[in-house]
């Protein structure tokens, strides 16, 4: 009887590990190395897990995409349409509050302009989440070759170093 809830336990970090690595990248090695996984156990599940979660997300991101340019295809039309004089002339009317660029904004949005597909790329397991980075990587770049390889490659990498990391400092 101990036996089944034993590998049940071992299921259920692997589960634990691989669903977080999918969602939350930079939480799964410490979460790893703290439930005692050894440096290859938790590089592999961490990596598989995000580079499942790279998979799904990229499928679901595709398929909202999608969905959206079904279900309100005038959305685009009528941004496309803004640009005429009269519509110009309306919109100018009417108050709009003016974003206001600071110098955290602009950091960002020069950071994007000079690294933009690539540091996307990279970025996007520890910084930006793998959903999040994902569904911005399929909105902009989805037409670049290779883009799930690109994707699946840095999640490998980010899940050598901070394996490597948490492992090494005992960073729980």
């Amino acid at each position: 009887m101990i036996v089944p809830l034993l590998k049940f336990a071992i299921f259920f970090k692997l589960f634990k590990v691989l669903l977080t690595s999918a969602i939350k990248f930079l939480l799964a090695p410490p979460l790893a190395a703290k439930m005692g996984f050894s440096f290859i156990q938790t590089f592999l599940t961490t990596a598989l897990g995000g580079i499942a979660g790279v998979l799904f997300f990229f499928i679901l991101s595709e398929w909202l995409i999608k969905q959206w340019a079904t279900l309100w295809p005038n959305t685009k039309l009528f941004f496309k349409n803004i640009s005429s004089s009269k519509e110009k002339i309306k919109l100018n009317k009417v108050k709009t509050k003016r974003r206001i660029f600071n110098s955290r904004n602009r950091r960002f949005v020069r950071i994007f302009q000079k690294y933009s597909y690539h540091g996307l790329v990279i970025l996007t397991p520890v910084l930006f989440s793998i959903p999040i980075g994902t569904f911005l990587t399929t909105k902009y770049y989805a037409h670049k070759r290779n883009i799930l390889i690109y994707l699946s490659f840095s999640v490998i990498c980010w899940a050598l170093i901070i394996s490597s990391l948490s492992i090494l400092f005992h960073i729980h």
